[in-house]
């Protein structure tokens, strides 16, 4: 059967790109020193002579990064002339693909790395490309094979990435908002204990160590995804209730970077969370006199 499946392989190479059915017998140790085809190219350096070209079904350690592709739902994008090498018994297909934004596999399979942190990088003209070889024995399909133009290319490769950032963050998103209802609680406990002061806000682990008695999940105080403690607002530290005009308006904590579908969580003083725009940030922050 494998047999079988990589002539249909071939069969289509030859009859939609125009390339041979085989390519030249080479020697693994030259093509990975860049001796054969280089290492890398950048995105702008592909012309009309190449072909997009996605790839499925792939169970070749060679092709291990096809395998992010598949945990997130869809596969990248393979770029490719239609160059072939043989290398052993087997045939191979010249590609070039994109870069993950982070290519530690063996901690992204374990998931010690967050899902929303293993997107790839967004595709521009200066974007790398790393050579990647496609057993035709062991590559499931080749779908979706069209001629490449960059602008096109870009375009539905990073709205692609925006759809995927955004359903990923979701259940991130909401851990991390029921995380900052559950510090605000805290903050609001604190203050009827301590006479209507709120605790010392200069920084994250002074947060913590007065809250801590009110919540006793160390995990309350970090982003789910990015595991960077939340924020506060130091101008907040040690005042009173009473002498906060718009506490409805003052941020108290928020979130230390924004999330992958570019939102950031928000603690406002009375006690609601909010997710806004980037893009409003700067505006919420000057309001509440964050420095």
């Amino acid at each position: 059967m494998k047999g079988k499946r990589s002539c249909k392989l071939v069969m289509l190479l030859v009859i939609v790109m125009g390339i041979p059915c085989f390519g030249q017998t080479v020697d693994l140790k030259e093509v990975l020193a860049g001796k054969i085809f280089p290492l890398s190219v950048k995105l702008k350096d592909l012309n009309a002579e190449w072909r997009r070209v996605k790839a499925g079904g792939m169970y070749d350690t060679s092709s291990l990064m096809m395998m992010y592709g598949l945990m997130q739902g869809s596969t990248l994008s393979h770029y490719t002339k239609g160059d072939t090498v043989t290398i052993g018994s087997e045939t191979y297909l010249v590609t070039y693909r994109p870069p993950t934004k982070d290519a530690r596999l063996a901690a992204m399979m374990r998931g010690e790395i967050p899902r929303e942190q293993r997107l790839p990088e967004k595709l521009t003209p200066e974007t790398g490309l790393s050579l990647s070889l496609l057993n035709l024995k062991t590559t499931g399909s080749l779908n979706d094979v069209a001629p490449f133009n960059m602008q096109e290319e870009i375009a539905a490769q990073n709205g692609l990435l925006g759809i995927i950032a955004e359903q990923t963050a979701k259940p991130v998103n909401a851990s991390s908002d029921s995380n900052l209802k559950q510090l605000g609680l805290a903050l609001i406990m604190y203050a009827n204990d301590y006479d209507d002061v709120l605790p010392p806000m200069k920084e994250a682990a002074t947060v913590k160590k007065a809250l801590l008695p009110y919540i006793r999940t160390e995990s309350i105080f970090v982003h789910p995804g990015t595991h960077e403690p939340y924020q506060p607002n130091p101008i907040l530290s040690r005042k009173k209730l009473a002498h906060i005009k718009f506490p409805a308006s003052m941020v108290a904590l928020y979130e230390a970077s924004p999330a992958a579908d570019g939102t950031r969580g928000l603690l406002f003083l009375d006690g609601h969370v909010a997710r806004i725009p980037e893009t409003e940030w700067p505006q919420h922050k000057q309001a509440s006199k964050i420095p």
